[in-house]
């Protein structure tokens, strides 16, 4: 779901192209979503909408980012 993916900055860390040419997981924490709006709230709401798009088996994510 990447290419789904609006207005943030994924940044990569376990993953990996396939044999198959396409991205893959490589285990442990892959992802992180990233985006830039007026407030916490905003940002944090842009990069969770971001986060709903991707998908891979066993896909788990922090609810708690910008909380606070």
């Amino acid at each position: 779901g990447l290419e789904n993916v609006k207005d943030a900055i994924v940044f990569h860390s376990g993953t990996k192209i396939g044999e198959n040419g396409k991205l893959q997981t490589a285990g442990g924490r892959v992802l992180g979503v990233t985006t830039l709006s007026d407030t916490v709230l905003n940002a944090a709401q842009k990069a969770y909408d971001n986060v709903a798009k991707i998908h891979f088996d066993n896909v788990h994510f922090r609810h708690d980012i910008g909380n606070k």
